[in-house]
Formats: structure tokens, sequence, C-alpha cells
């Protein structure tokens, strides 16, 4: 029986980070900032980081596609900061993520915050490492399987 599990890689690889995100708004930019402390703590440089920033997160579906289909990067993560009232918007976009990572072989991992706030700050900085360990250790399956 052959077992495939998330190991050490050897190489590292392109990451492209798509986000939604008001300048201004402080909780948004800490999460990013998380994520990407949790990959230089993987021992990726900032060479292998590729930040994208769209004003809304609608836009997510063509950038998601154009990042994975341009086959520069091992994984897209999708960090969709959204209010109550796009919440059906949200979850579209998370089927259309799913469509794009099967068609394009690519993994494009999305994560979601609705209506955030003060209190969520420490939840925050455990996804956002969750999200960074989901992004290796998902790669680092795939580049097995390939």
């Amino acid at each position: 029986m052959k077992i495939i599990q998330a190991q050490e890689i050897k190489q590292f690889f392109n990451i492209a980070i798509l986000v939604n995100q008001d300048e201004s708004d402080s909780l948004h930019e800490q999460f990013v900032h998380a994520v990407v402390e949790r990959l230089r703590e993987l021992d990726f440089s900032d060479d292998y980081i590729t930040m994208v920033v769209t004003n809304a997160f609608a836009d997510f579906p063509l950038v998601a596609a154009s990042l994975a289909k341009s086959q520069e990067y091992s994984s897209v993560a999708l960090i969709a900061f959204y209010a109550e009232s796009q919440r059906e918007e949200y979850m579209s976009m998370f089927t259309t993520a799913t469509e794009v990572a099967i068609q394009t072989n690519t993994p494009v991992l999305m994560e979601g915050f609705c209506d955030l706030d003060d209190s969520n700050i420490d939840k925050l900085n455990h996804q956002a490492r969750a999200l960074a360990d989901r992004i290796y250790s998902t790669v680092s399956v795939m580049e097995q399987i390939r």
C-alpha cells in the first residue's frame, strides 16, 4: 500500500496570495501579515511569494484563474473579507475557486471572513497560520502525485 502525505519540501515553490483589502483595515493587514510570517517560518523567502490585492473579492474568479493558468504558481491562496450581505456571493466564489483548481491542476485554497471585529484577533492569527500550513501541505502532496 502506498501512502501519500505531506512531507518536507526540498525545493520551494511560488505562491500567489490574492486578497481583497481595504488599506485602512488593520485586521485585514494583520491576517495577511500572519500568513506571510508563517510562510517565512517555513523558510520561504519573499522571492517566492506574490501578493495580489484587489478592491473587491468579486474580482477573485478572473484573477485567480489567470494566476493558476499562468503556471507560474504552485498554489493560489484567496483571502476574502466580506460583509454578511455578501455571503451568497462568497459561497459562489468558493465554488468557482474549486472549479479553477480542478481545471488547472493548481491548488486554489480559499479562506473567508465575514464582518470582522477586534474580538477575532486570536482566531485570525490561528487561521492565518493554518492557511499557510495548508498551502505547504497541499503542494507537498500534489508534487508527490504529479
